[in-house]
């Protein structure tokens, strides 16, 4: 179960590229098998209640150190990324409990500041 729920988050981080010839593939998870089992077991073995979880606890996590920065004519938000992942989560809860939870359009902007 714990390989289906990677699939769902899904779990890769890109500072784990591993070179294979010419390709290079992601290798590295963002969660441990532990934390994986841990949220399974919290979340009666549903792979996609834990994987609910897993980006809930992210998206509190990340919030705490997310920020905004703009200068030489842009803006950088990094909190933006987090109403995706909140998405997603309440997507996943859904499948969980059997509710159809529609997932909201994404649109990235990029927008200057003068």
């Amino acid at each position: 179960m714990r390989d289906q729920v990677r699939r769902l988050i899904p779990d890769k981080t890109l500072t784990g590229l591993t070179p294979s010839g010419d390709v290079y593939t992601l290798t590295t998870f963002v969660f441990s098998d532990e934390e994986l089992d841990d949220y399974l077991r919290d979340e009666a073995q549903s792979p996609y209640a834990a994987a609910a979880a897993a980006l809930e606890g992210v998206v509190s996590g990340g919030v705490l150190t997310a920020g905004k920065v703009a200068g030489l004519g842009y803006s950088i938000d990094d909190t933006a990324g987090y109403s995706a992942l909140t998405a997603r989560a309440r997507w996943l809860r859904g499948q969980a409990n059997g509710t159809v939870v529609p997932m909201a359009s994404q649109s990235v902007t990029n927008t200057p500041v003068w």
